[in-house]
């Protein structure tokens, strides 16, 4: 009976090894880097507030069916909530698009190509920001595009590459990743919005019969 070794390549992603300089950026370019660290976090508080809210009066509803005026109560809740869902919703993708632009076409056709040409056009990339792109900063994009991520290596299998979800896919995972780096880095002005989970209020004080 063979065994079979995994080989699979592991990275540990390190931010505090990096070395990079951004006070040298461009202003358009840390702007559209807080405005997306905002925005992802404000999605992922809204959306789990949104959707235990849901959830909550999903539940009851389906609790109070035999009773029609409390089950109409809690099915009006359902449709608020997921109204107020579908607009955040809506409002967050036009402020994602507005940052997946900051990535070229340049960018993702080499990370498509081959590692070393990905490794050029980060640095090409970062020197249009007005970035010096060090070997480290260069490596741990590599690392944190390349290797982390599943989902586009699943989609160039099946020759899917240049597909929207692909691009977009790839778009999201470099603008997290580096999001994530220039936090660590302190070298995101994002103290207007603070992370907080809100419990969701319980919905069981309203009328029963």
């Amino acid at each position: 009976m063979s065994t079979k070794t995994n080989t699979t390549k592991k990275a540990t992603i390190n931010t505090a090894s990096v070395k990079v300089q951004f006070m040298t950026s461009s202003k358009d370019f840390t702007e559209t880097m807080a405005k997306f660290w905002v925005a992802i976090n404000q999605m992922a508080d809204k959306k789990l507030v949104l959707q235990n809210n849901l959830r909550i009066s999903q539940e009851w509803a389906e609790l109070k069916k035999d009773d029609a005026e409390a089950q109409a109560m809690y099915l009006a809740d359902v449709e608020k909530y997921q109204a107020q869902y579908d607009a955040f919703k809506k409002d967050y993708d036009e402020r994602i698009k507005s940052c997946y632009e900051l990535i070229t076409d340049e960018l993702y056709v080499a990370y498509t190509t081959s590692e070393e040409e990905f490794k050029k056009a980060i640095k090409e990339w970062f020197s249009a920001q007005k970035i010096e792109a060090t070997p480290t900063l260069v490596g741990f994009m590599t690392i944190a595009v390349g290797y982390k991520n599943s989902s586009n290596k699943q989609l160039f299998k099946t020759g899917n590459a240049l597909s929207y979800k692909a691009k977009t896919t790839f778009k999201n995972s470099f603008m997290r990743a580096l999001a994530q780096l220039m936090k660590d880095k302190n070298a995101l002005k994002v103290d207007a919005y603070k992370y907080t989970y809100v419990e969701p209020e319980k919905k069981n004080n309203k009328k029963s019969k």
